[in-house]
Order: structure tokens, then sequence, then C-alpha cells
């Protein structure tokens, strides 16, 4: 479950420079968002995607469940970075000025509520803010994820997003292709 992976984080605010590495491949991860509307203009049913966005072997791997105009995913180390990310975006997350750290309320089906500190953060282009909370291994937070699980994130007492996704086990099975480079 996402909650038991953050039992493991060292979460706290990464760096991030404006157009930074980071923000291309959250960027990247976000496109799945327009992915999921169809040439008609209407929303495609709530569906994963895994994309690959680096040019090394097992990098720069993503997953990102896409319902609407919320999203929430999985990336790995990339071309740039070591380091491993779970996000979150919707209508309800802030947009802030500049990437802040930020303390949030993480809420996941069957296990109690976490109080964490993440990186609050904008992409060029998005009209939602990003939650991105530090994962200590990719490997770690894919062998706890469910197959369907719910995901809500409070922040000041308010609720920013809520989302729930299915077929968990089929798009972790993707990400590890792609990390093992057979993507």
């Amino acid at each position: 479950m996402v909650s038991i992976a953050f039992g493991l984080i060292s979460l706290g605010l990464y760096p991030v420079a404006a157009q930074s590495p980071l923000q291309r491949q959250l960027a990247g991860a976000m496109e799945s968002k327009e992915d999921g509307v169809t040439k008609s203009g209407r929303p495609k049913p709530p569906q994963w995607y895994a994309k690959k966005n680096g040019k090394l072997s097992g990098k720069g791997c993503t997953i990102t469940f896409a319902d609407g105009d919320s999203a929430m995913g999985y990336l790995g180390p990339s071309d740039d970075w070591k380091e491993s990310f779970f996000l979150v975006s919707g209508p309800d997350v802030p947009v802030p000025a500049k990437a802040k750290s930020v303390k949030v309320t993480l809420s996941t089906d069957g296990e109690p509520d976490r109080t964490v500190t993440a990186t609050q953060i904008g992409i060029d282009g998005e009209q939602n803010g990003l939650v991105i909370f530090l994962l200590p291994s990719i490997d770690a937070a894919l062998d706890v994820m469910q197959n369907e699980e719910g995901v809500r994130v409070s922040m000041a007492g308010n609720q920013i997003f809520a989302s729930a996704w299915t077929k968990g086990h089929e798009a972790r099975d993707k990400m590890r292709a792609c990390l093992a480079g057979q993507k």
C-alpha cells in the first residue's frame, strides 16, 4: 500500500530549479492526462499509462494513473538523478509560485493517515499543482503497491486530492520491466 511505502520513505524537499530535469520528467508523466482524452474531447475511462522519458536503459520510467483532471503515479530514477517519487496532481492541488516544502496528510485505503513532508510544485503549462513524495526506493514502493487503492491528500486540513486506481499490479509490472531495461 502507498502508506506502507511511505513508512519506508525519507520524505523531504527535493531541490527543484526552474525548468529542471525533474520538472521535465514530471511534465512527461502529466502528458498522460492529455492521452486520456479522445479525439472528440471526451474523457477516456480512468487508466494507467507507462512511459519512458530517459535515454539510458532502465532510467526515466514512469507510470501514471489518469482519471479526468487528476493523476497519480510513480517516477523512477532518471538520467539526471537517482531518486524516485510518488506524485499526485488534480484540480484542487494549488499551484505554488515556486517549489516548496509542505506538510500534508496522506490517506490510503486500509492504512492510518500519515502527516508527512512533501514538495509542492508547479509545472509550466499545467493548470494543476503537484505534490511529490520522495521515495527511498522505487522497488520498495512497487513491492507494496496494491492492485486497487484509494489515495487522498490533505493540506492545512483541506482535502486537495482524492482518486483511486485499479489494475495497479499490471502497471507495476510494466514499471518493473522498464526499470529492468526491457522497454
